[in-house]
């Protein structure tokens, strides 16, 4: 759109924002969001615009003394160089305690820092026992360290943190204070012996360019699977096709848009939040509500309610990748009833879009997009966990719904970025390694 100055439009939606008593910031990022996906302004002005006027709502609601107890985040990073080079060892291994089970997933082992990823699961006599109903598995807040010896007798100390998850399920990593021989081939963990095995090696991978696509409908559909899984996300999408419209990328009355509101409103997470949703005017073209739903999204929204997926875990090794401006090893896939988790290792992750977001940053678009398919026709979407579960740098697990069709014996990953995609062919021999 001639003429269409992309700062001045920011700062007039900061204006109204402030004016509306503040609050909620993600509807002003949404917009920075979409004006730098379509090339109408650059990440730097964008941020710093949100910047600005996500100060000035917290010295409006906390006075000046604010800036002294907040002061001003500098940009996010990207990751530290991360050692890409770690051996990534299968261990699946199931180990009774007298409060449940301890699966130990895999092992990772790196000159400068051993870690064994291990889940927790609380059984139902320890359960009724237990009088503090977020405690971990294991009855309290806090495992007892453990002791973790390697092959040559070296001997280190492990403390269990960066975990999560509920009252009866516990994931996260026990790392030694010492790292470990990086090619042990056991480790004895807590007087028990755990052999350790090669990762699952029979994967196919495809590197490919990304077609060039319209880029107002590329951020649109990236909204709409944001949206889809985002219970904490509270800016409808009007917000993105509004400023899509104001800078003239997106035509009014464009069907596509239409057809990402149904989507949206479709989704299990966001029917009770139907009226907020649709905000937008349609008055210039179809409505969303009662529409077909374009495809792989009808179906996979459908299977999401319909599927309980099968129980296994898959340790694999992709190898570095190049992703752009990134790298990235896929390590494990875990199928459970109502999901499956990718483990991925990433040096060069250009920004944490959650914490980014949470501090008025966040114009930047996300650096992958999560996505995969199955042979029998199933599509499944992923998204980052909220807290990215492993909880330390260069790791993150994705986490997939709808769950893993358990017929399914062939499954490709699809991880797209800005310019480049890749396609991991695994084959879903559970029984292979256990």
């Amino acid at each position: 759109m001639s003429g269409f100055d992309g700062e001045l439009y920011l700062r007039l939606a900061g204006e109204r924002w402030l004016q509306a008593s503040g609050g909620d910031w993600s509807g002003l990022t949404d917009r920075a969001r979409a004006l730098v996906a379509v090339g109408r302004l650059s990440v730097e002005a964008a941020e710093d615009v949100v910047g600005d006027y996500a100060l000035a709502e917290v010295i409006r609601s906390q006075g000046p003394w604010s800036l002294w107890a907040n002061p001003a985040s500098p940009r996010p990073p990207s990751d530290y160089e991360i050692d890409m080079g770690v051996r990534i060892a299968r261990c699946d291994r199931v180990l009774q305690r007298p409060w449940g089970q301890i699966q130990i997933r895999y092992v990772s082992l790196g000159a400068d820092e051993t870690r064994l990823s291990a889940a927790m699961r609380q059984n139902e006599a320890w359960r009724d026992r237990s009088t503090q109903p977020f405690a971990a598995p294991w009855g309290s807040h806090d495992a007892s360290p453990i002791v973790l010896t390697d092959d040559r007798g070296t001997a280190s100390t492990a403390t269990f943190g960066e975990f999560s998850g509920t009252a009866t399920l516990w994931a996260g990593t026990w790392r030694p204070e010492q790292p470990l021989a990086p090619d042990t081939r056991w480790l004895e963990y807590d007087g028990e012996r755990l052999d350790l095995a090669e990762p699952l090696t029979d994967i196919t991978i495809e590197l490919v360019q990304v077609e060039v696509e319209d880029p107002a409908h590329r951020h649109l559909w990236a909204r709409v699977a944001e949206l889809v899984d985002d219970t904490y996300d509270s800016a409808p999408l009007d917000v993105t096709v509004e400023a899509l419209q104001a800078c003239g990328a997106l035509d009014a009355g464009d069907p596509t848009v239409a057809d990402a509101l149904a989507v949206v409103v479709a989704s299990p997470w966001n029917r009770a939040r139907r009226q907020m949703l649709l905000r937008l005017d349609l008055s210039a073209g179809p409505e969303p509500t009662g529409r077909p739903l374009p495809e792989p999204w009808g179906s996979m929204l459908q299977a999401r309610e319909d599927r309980t997926g099968s129980a296994g875990l898959l340790v694999l090794d992709t190898g570095a990748l190049r992703m752009d401006e990134m790298t990235v090893r896929v390590v494990a896939v875990e199928s459970t009833p109502e999901t499956f988790l990718v483990d991925v290792l990433t040096s060069g992750w250009p920004m944490d879009p959650n914490s980014a977001r949470r501090w008025g940053l966040g114009a930047r678009r996300l650096p992958l997009t999560w996505w995969a398919r199955d042979d029998r026709g199933n599509h499944y979407l992923g998204h980052l966990t909220p807290d990215h579960a492993l909880g330390l740098p260069g790791w993150r697990q994705v986490e997939f719904h709808p769950a893993l069709d358990p017929d399914a014996a062939q499954l490709n990953l699809i991880l797209t970025g800005e310019a480049t995609r890749a396609v991991i062919g695994i084959p879903l021999r559970w029984d292979a390694q256990s």
